[in-house]
């Protein structure tokens, strides 16, 4: 870890670490996957200190991403009004963009960001800005997480690395009661925690047709 940190950024760091952890233990706790999720989601919130957070899964043959499970404004949406929301890949959602893309992609503006269309104002959810990281593996995308902030915000490296490192956990928290495959990962946890090894669990996303 780099010593140049201010007393605060490592405080975030902690609690990034924290959180993570947190949710590692959660999946070793059999809940049912949408409780699990439900907790993800609020640990999320609370770590980043935000209100808005989405889980999107991607329906290949549609090339289209439909809503799992999300906050908003801090509350828990009614699983049946997040299946109803359906965005189009690519430039044309935020989501859509990220999986299309492969990578995180950060918004500090999403009402003047020419990459995509945001498409939050339609449902009138007043978010300003995002982090959206894609959910897969190696080639493979699953789906797509996204942290929203009703703000305009300047995100951190570290909040970043911590959205996208996020999505390893949610990979675990689909079938954490199904048979666990280990692998080390030494890309953006160690970016974010250091040079040390992290052991994470990985299991198959089921994505609802």
């Amino acid at each position: 870890m780099s010593t140049s940190r201010s007393p605060g950024e490592w405080h975030q760091v902690a609690r990034q670490q924290a959180a993570l952890a947190r949710l590692g233990r959660l999946g070793l706790q059999g809940h049912d996957v949408e409780r699990l999720l439900e907790q993800a989601l609020a640990v999320v919130a609370e770590t980043l200190g935000i209100g808005d957070v989405a889980l999107f899964e991607l329906v290949p043959e549609r090339e289209r991403i439909i809503g799992r499970i999300a906050l908003e404004d801090g509350r828990l949406l009614a699983r049946r009004s997040m299946r109803k929301v359906h965005l189009p890949l690519g430039r044309r959602s935020l989501p859509g963009f990220a999986v299309a893309s492969g990578e995180p992609v950060v918004a500090s503006d999403l009402l003047h960001d020419d990459r995509f269309i945001s498409r939050a104002p339609e449902r009138g959810v007043a978010v300003r800005s995002a982090v959206a990281a894609p959910i897969g593996w190696e080639s493979v995308a699953f789906g797509a997480f996204v942290a929203y902030d009703r703000t305009l915000r300047s995100w951190t490296v570290e909040e970043v690395d911590f959205v996208q490192a996020l999505t390893f956990s949610v990979i675990g928290l689909y079938n954490a009661a199904k048979g666990l495959e280990q692998f080390t990962l030494l890309g953006v946890a160690s970016r974010v925690f250091g040079p040390e090894e992290f052991t994470c669990v990985v299991m198959p996303m089921h994505i609802s047709r």
